[in-house]
């Protein structure tokens, strides 16, 4: 039954050819020699690792990212909707999260 089911999505197999081969692949592309761009990439990393949450790892980069951009002086980097996705992040931190 489940071989059925899965037979339906035979013709988008060819959509997957385009996934990363190595699941480093996208730490590659990171800029480290721009810390306000690898800190946070560190920080969400590590997160996703020690909370087993997806969710807490990209809140807490989320977080991270404006206020290291913020603090380097570089704040026109730091767009009105990304302050304001820190925002809901951070409550969630403050207020949601579970003890």
């Amino acid at each position: 039954m489940a071989g059925l089911l899965c037979s339906g999505f035979l013709p988008l197999s060819h959509y997957w050819r385009d996934r990363p081969k190595d699941l480093a692949d996208p730490v590659r592309n990171i800029d480290f020699q721009d810390l306000t761009e690898s800190i946070p990439a560190f920080v969400t990393i590590v997160m996703m690792l020690f909370t087993y949450n997806i969710g807490n790892g990209l809140t807490a980069g989320l977080v991270v990212y404006p206020l290291l951009k913020l603090a380097a002086g570089r704040w026109r980097e730091v767009r009105p909707g990304t302050v304001a996705l820190a925002a809901v992040c951070l409550t969630y931190y403050l207020f949601g999260l579970p003890h």
